[in-house]
């Protein structure tokens, strides 16, 4: 081996021990949040206000704390070493960002997933900076599980999908939580680190092997996506380093995480109050 390939490995092997002290560093308050995370209360009137579709169905979300199943955690990511260029020039992060958002569906495989928009209206939307309380669909070809998510949350640097659900969907392949895909900065990289993490648990399945089976099928989609983002910036004149945030899916049971990781501070709009203040006048 050369010396400049050895500096070449120290290099990326000293890169992959920072990124996964950081990782480490940081897993406990980013678990935090999404496990407790959940849609303003515009947000979420919002999706209450859809009107039902011809056969009388509605969207509703799908709570976390309501779920049978134990909580699962699915992480995979991308370090991007050279960001993906756009009429010659490098994107920025937002720029990505908002580009991962806008074209959904150029970012999982139609061989495997089928993306779908109530109206063309709403795809648009769901491209629109102010996109919050649409709703997308993802149909696996397999087992013909959906996944609806609303996007709940969006800003220049990450976005967070909220598990929703209408009455006709088949409430044993269901999950109940959140998504959260985010872009950052990362010394020494020129690029940037992508993060894709969910919380989220069965919501009905029968048995622990039914509720890996739905879990695993879930974070497919989240394995897909990341390989897709990859196979896009490596088109578009930028590279990556896949193998430094490989997919990682654990589980727990849900009460003995409830407590120290479930603290939202925003209620369930109709569903329940939060305490304000001490003056009974202004509790809720």
């Amino acid at each position: 081996m050369t010396s400049r390939a050895i500096h070449c490995f120290l290099t990326v092997l000293t890169c992959s021990v920072c990124l996964t002290a950081v990782s480490h560093a940081e897993d406990l308050g980013a678990w935090a949040k999404i496990i407790s995370f959940r849609p303003e209360t515009k947000v979420q009137e919002k999706l209450q206000a859809r009107p039902a579709d011809a056969a009388g169905n509605r969207y509703k979300t799908l709570h976390i704390e309501r779920a049978r199943g134990n909580l699962f955690l699915h992480s995979t990511g991308l370090a991007i070493t050279k960001m993906p260029a756009s009429e010659g020039r490098p994107m920025a992060m937002a720029a990505l960002m908002r580009y991962m958002r806008g074209h959904l569906d150029e970012f999982v495989d139609p061989a495997k997933f089928k993306t779908t928009f109530e109206t063309p209206e709403e795809q648009k939307q769901w491209a629109a900076d102010a996109s919050e309380g649409s709703v997308v669909r993802f149909t696996t070809s397999g087992s013909a599980s959906e996944y609806a998510f609303m996007l709940s949350e969006s800003t220049t640097e990450h976005l967070t999908l909220t598990t929703v659900a209408s009455s006709k969907s088949a409430t044993e392949r269901l999950v109940s939580g959140n998504v959260w895909i985010s872009i950052a900065t990362a010394s020494p990289l020129e690029g940037c680190i992508l993060r894709v993490r969910s919380a989220f648990r069965p919501t009905l399945a029968a048995t622990h092997d039914d509720e890996w089976k739905v879990a695993e099928d879930f974070s497919a989609l989240w394995v897909d996506f990341t390989d897709r983002v990859r196979s896009f910036v490596q088109s578009h004149s930028g590279d990556s380093l896949p193998e430094l945030l490989p997919p990682t899916l654990a589980n727990v049971p849900w009460t003995s995480v409830a407590k120290s990781f479930h603290q939202p501070t925003q209620a369930w709009a109709g569903v329940e109050g939060m305490w304000r203040s001490v003056d009974r006048e202004q509790r809720f």
